[in-house]
């Protein structure tokens, strides 16, 4: 998506606490959903770099040529 002449993308990040609160000095289980705005797809995560992969992957193929229609 192009706004001001530059290229952008949009994506919306939701995490929650998983399950009740741990008791004291517990781990917390965080899991989240990543969604692309522009073209609706999402994922699932329980580790962020699985959301910064998904990030990376959509930013390359909105950068490639033929995404591009060229």
């Amino acid at each position: 998506m192009e706004i001001g002449g530059r290229r952008q993308a949009t994506f919306v990040l939701r995490m929650w606490v998983e399950g009740p609160s741990p008791a004291p000095g517990g781990k917390v289980l965080w899991r989240g959903v990543i969604e692309h705005i522009q073209n609706g797809d999402h994922r699932a995560f329980q580790e962020l770099d699985v959301a910064l992969g998904f990030i990376e992957k959509r930013l390359k193929s909105e950068t490639e040529p033929e995404a591009r229609g060229m």
